[in-house]
């Protein structure tokens, strides 16, 4: 079945679900998107999307739906289309509660219709006004398909994902949750704390300070819905962290220059050593 044959549905027409609707519609398929806010929907019609709906019920005959709401608002999302002979996935940054909830559900048409996903990309800025048909290429989309889900259903994302310029990649849904509390989840906090230490100072800042407080500027609601919903790996995070600020500390209060150079060599070496897209 080609792209102009097959349609995208959208939950939440926000950054993650704009540009879901306008890399789709680059890519040739037809968009349907709902948005609870009428004003949203208004602006995204004929623009991140083809046609914007009334009623999420009405994306049930879409071939493949993207949730992209807040993370909080997406087991609920997920719960009206339970029904939907569409394969569904979601697009939220903590997958444990996803696949808690996916469990407990009585309909096994359901957990094999469902993909949990994850796009790695995303901007300080939220907001349909910045969305961008390219902002998931070349990053990793991570899936977290279940025991039960059908390999028919996971290709499909894949597929779909793969032709938005993302690069897909399967992993258990703890194993995730565990990865993105160090690579996303910590490097927010990270940003706020550089924020808060800067305080007025922050005027005289250059570009390694603004690299460091981008995301900074990220919604704090969002951000402390993610962390709470991601409670014990952000902690675990937090606290490798804080374990090697303290090895820094103490280097620097003792005038250990061999042992601070060799931190800062591990550190370069790390970071050349990383596989990144």
């Amino acid at each position: 079945m080609s792209q102009s044959e097959t349609s995208i549905g959208i939950v939440g027409l926000g950054l993650i679900g704009g540009s879901v609707g306008l890399a789709a519609s680059a890519a040739g398929w037809h968009v349907l998107g709902y948005d609870p806010v009428r004003e949203t929907r208004f602006a995204a019609e004929g623009h991140a999307v083809d046609r914007a709906v009334l009623d999420p019920l009405d994306l049930c005959e879409c071939d493949v739906v993207f949730v992209a709401v807040p993370p909080p608002a997406t087991v609920e999302a997920l719960g009206v289309l339970r029904h939907a002979c569409s394969v569904l996935t979601d697009c939220a940054s903590v997958k444990g509660p996803i696949a808690e909830w996916a469990v407990q559900q009585d309909e096994d048409a359901l957990r094999r219709r469902l993909v949990p996903g994850h796009p790695m990309a995303g901007h300080e800025q939220g907001g349909l006004q910045h969305a961008r048909a390219d902002l998931f290429r070349g990053a990793p989309w991570l899936l977290t398909p279940m025991a039960q889900t059908d390999p028919r259903a996971t290709e499909l994302v894949e597929q779909t994902v793969r032709a938005f310029g993302a690069e897909p990649r399967r992993l258990e849904a703890r194993e995730h949750d565990r990865i993105v509390a160090r690579v996303s989840h910590l490097t927010h906090a990270v940003a706020s704390a550089l924020a808060l230490v800067a305080g007025d100072d922050a005027r005289f800042g250059g570009g390694s300070w603004r690299d460091g407080t981008r995301v900074a500027g990220a919604s704090p609601p969002m951000w402390r819905d993610i962390l709470l919903m991601n409670h014990a790996e952000a902690a675990e995070a937090l606290e490798a962290l804080i374990a090697q600020l303290e090895s820094v500390l103490s280097k620097v209060r003792s005038g250990d220059a061999e042992g601070l150079e060799s931190y800062w060599e591990e550190a370069r070496k790390t970071k050349h050593g990383m596989q990144t897209p």
